[in-house]
């Protein structure tokens, strides 16, 4: 989160800062928020996405299927559906050469 934050915040006097490149990074942001998050802060995704205006923030909320819950908080998605749990099955082979027990 913080490298987002800190891009908006950063001096851009060195830097040639676009007018739409706020519109161009913006997909990449939502995408990062989307693997990352189940909820998000109100106030942290307008800071990631550059302190957006509400009818900003309302439209990327409303472009990647998330919903405004009453509680200030973005529900991004269950996160839980998504990772799949996988039985890890290891065998250890105590007659190697290499194991002397």
């Amino acid at each position: 989160m913080l490298i987002f934050a800190s891009w908006w915040g950063c001096d851009r006097g060195t830097v040639r800062y676009e007018s739409n490149f706020r519109y161009c990074i913006s997909p990449d942001i939502c995408r990062t928020v989307s693997i990352t998050f189940q909820h998000i802060k109100v106030d942290d995704l307008r800071e990631l996405l550059g302190d957006l205006e509400d009818h900003e923030l309302q439209h990327w909320i409303s472009s990647n299927s998330w919903t405004l819950k009453e509680n200030d908080l973005v529900f991004v998605t269950n996160q839980e559906e998504i990772v799949k749990t996988r039985n890890i099955v290891d065998k250890v082979n105590f007659e190697s050469e290499h194991c002397h027990l």
